[in-house]
């Protein structure tokens, strides 16, 4: 587990400290997180030591910003910073923390740790009009737009929309490509006469007039 007691980012990645528990009378070695760190003999314990001089629940071990700071749990054999008994006490780098009968020295390691880029967000387009000064086609920029989708408010030509004939085959519905809304005339659309001659044209001027008699 890597401490995150000092913290710097660049290029990309972060430097980290790594705090660690060295063992100088037995052959271990114990890293310690981040905050609290629960020390004993017991399963339960953040760092577990099966050893006979330690209590159950022996100490905590806290890691922040400001470095390790110790605080006895009451043990039965005392918990000691180079030599000297302690109840509660900063260990710095290099300095011997003595459990029971365990003496383990704090090491400390620097640590780069890659953090990916996070691409920056695409900004979504906006509008775009043709030389006339006219809303172009969101599908079709080339061409004029002469429907708005009630839904997602995107502007599209009528050749670009979804048409639904109603009952009686005389009423037609136009529909989003892009989310199905609902599709409306866009009033004072700009008309040009070229793009005119077809059923969009019709149905164009069809739903215009029942828009203006609303």
């Amino acid at each position: 587990m890597i401490a995150n007691s000092c913290v710097t980012a660049y290029s990309g990645a972060e430097l980290m400290t790594r705090f660690q528990l060295i063992g100088e009378t037995e052959p271990v070695s114990f890293d310690l997180g981040t905050g609290n760190n629960t020390v004993g003999r017991a399963a339960g314990n953040s760092v577990q030591i099966p050893e006979p001089s330690i209590s159950s629940q022996h100490c905590v071990i806290s890691v922040s910003s400001n470095g390790v700071y110790v605080q006895d749990l009451q043990s039965t054999n005392g918990t000691s910073i180079d030599g000297v008994p302690t109840v509660e006490g900063w260990l710095q780098p290099g300095q011997t923390l003595q459990l029971g009968n365990l003496r383990l020295r704090l090491e400390t390691e620097e640590v780069r740790i890659h953090v990916p880029g996070v691409p920056a967000p695409v900004a979504e387009a906006g509008p775009v009009t043709l030389e006339d000064g006219s809303l172009a086609c969101s599908r079709n920029p080339t061409l004029a737009a002469n429907f708005s989708c009630t839904k997602c408010e995107r502007p599209f030509h009528g050749s670009s929309l979804r048409q639904v004939r109603l009952s009686g085959g005389k009423s037609v519905m136009v529909f989003c490509p892009e989310c199905d809304g609902k599709c409306e005339v866009i009033p004072g659309a700009v008309k040009d006469s070229g793009r005119k001659s077809g059923f969009f044209s019709r149905l164009t001027q069809t739903l215009q007039l029942g828009w203006k008699k609303k």
